[in-house]
């Protein structure tokens, strides 16, 4: 009897000892299956250049509508113009100057105002013109083509012409924002009357800061009385 309660002394105590020894080992396993969302979390670290920009902070607050973006917001900007301007080898003096509004958009549709002033330095020749330009599609296109109408009047040799401005615009656009664009325009002042002058003026534009974009642009006027070859250089700011 006593060797039975011996033995069932040791039994139990070896049960036991087997049992705190499993309970020690499934501890730290229990406590390694963890849910991921209690396990502390590391931060990501983000480049400073990251963190400013404007794209990144956008989409921190909402994802864009890039389908809606490309119908509503215009991939060029409004420019103001100041430069220099040739005349051509006919005008009695064939350096001036030029200024210029470029592409303010009339409130949220597709119509943008353009209008320029340029002389030579006696005041001979002169160009003055508005134009109203209406895009075909999408602001947002790196394609547009607009049709034209607006006033002009050109002064040649103190010989002036002057009427309705016809045409049409087309422009490439290389990167969004106005930083490069490539732009043709065609357009006939007076158009279908013995003084009828048609334009043929292509123009490149490249960034080199945010607000600030070097643009030169060539161009040719032809009438029945003539023909000459204009090119200009200047500077535009993009408020």
């Amino acid at each position: 009897m006593k060797n039975l309660c011996a033995t069932g002394l040791i039994s139990i105590s070896e049960i036991g000892i087997a049992a705190i020894m499993v309970s020690g080992i499934a501890q730290p396993a229990a406590a390694q299956s963890l849910p991921a969302s209690d396990k502390p979390k590391q931060a990501i670290d983000v480049p400073d250049s990251l963190k400013a920009s404007p794209t990144l902070e956008k989409w921190r607050t909402q994802i864009p509508n890039v389908a809606q973006d490309i119908k509503t917001d215009p991939a060029f900007r409004p420019r103001l113009r100041l430069g220099y301007q040739s005349f051509g080898d006919r005008s009695s003096n064939p350096t001036g100057w030029q200024i210029g509004l470029e592409d303010l958009r009339l409130g949220q549709t597709r119509a943008t105002l353009s209008a320029e002033y340029s002389s030579n330095a006696n005041g001979n020749d002169r160009d003055l013109s508005a134009d109203l330009h209406y895009s075909l599609m999408p602001l947002g296109q790196t394609v547009q083509i607009a049709p034209t109408v607006g006033y002009r009047r050109l002064t040649v040799n103190n010989l002036a012409t002057s009427g309705l401005n016809l045409g049409w615009r087309t422009r490439l656009i290389l990167s969004r924002r106005s930083a490069a664009d490539i732009t043709f325009d065609q357009t006939w002042v007076a158009p279908g009357t013995d003084r009828e002058t048609g334009r043929s003026k292509l123009s490149f534009g490249y960034a080199i800061t945010k607000n600030i974009r070097i643009a030169t642009d060539w161009q040719r006027q032809q009438s029945r009385q003539r023909k000459d070859d204009r090119w200009g250089l200047s500077l535009e700011w993009m408020p």
